[in-house]
């Protein structure tokens, strides 16, 4: 029951909230972990809002379109040839995204401190990270959605089973008519009782 009520609250009508809340805390990892602390507040919002941006489209293609298409359907290596397609076209995206970002920044703010190429390649890091994170998450309550719907089919099933003997039976009982049976067993005691005097006849 608590696994039920569990898994209502993160896939209904709170999900889009969930959604925000996680995306949001990602932006904050990302700002105050993953970036140093000494570079410019403005360059690094700018960073991180360009590549959570990007990060969300790719978690929303990897969670809603490649998981139900390719790997629920047990087309494993076309899901892991996109996933690493995706994976290296946002990383370009976002590589192009800062550098532009930094060359802007050096430009119109000479005197901020701009992060280098080292600093970029840990906050990339740290967005795959968090991309990776919510591809489990989804992984691991959509597979559990998936067996519950399984396990649902497969009690309805076997009730259906369970209602249609009952009726089967109920319709044999109703066809068997009692006078029937009562003729039928006197019958078998009539035999019975006629068979040891032809026995003894012959003997």
């Amino acid at each position: 029951m608590k696994i039920d009520t569990f898994h209502k609250t993160f896939t209904g009508k709170r999900r889009w909230l969930w959604h925000i809340l996680y995306w949001i805390l990602a932006a904050l990892i990302l700002l105050f972990v993953f970036i140093n602390p000494k570079f410019d507040l403005q360059i690094r919002l700018v960073l991180v809002a360009s590549m959570i941006v990007v990060s969300y489209f790719l978690t929303w293609l990897i969670n809603y379109i490649l998981i139900p298409r390719f790997l629920f359907k047990n087309k494993i290596w076309t899901f892991i040839y996109l996933v690493f397609g995706g994976f290296i076209f946002t990383m370009w995206i976002n590589f192009f995204a800062s550098f532009g970002i930094l060359i802007y920044s050096a430009y119109t703010l000479p005197e901020l401190l701009i992060p280098n190429g080292q600093d970029i390649l840990i906050l990339l890091a740290g967005n795959y990270i968090i991309v990776f994170t919510a591809v489990v998450i989804h992984f691991i309550r959509e597979s559990y959605r998936r067996m519950n719907e399984k396990n649902e089919i497969e009690k309805q099933r076997l009730l259906a089973e369970s209602k249609l003997k009952d009726a089967q039976m109920k319709l044999l009982q109703g066809q068997i008519h009692p006078h029937f049976l009562f003729n039928m067993l006197n019958n078998l005691y009539g035999l019975k009782k006629k068979t040891p005097k032809r026995h003894a006849l012959q003997f």
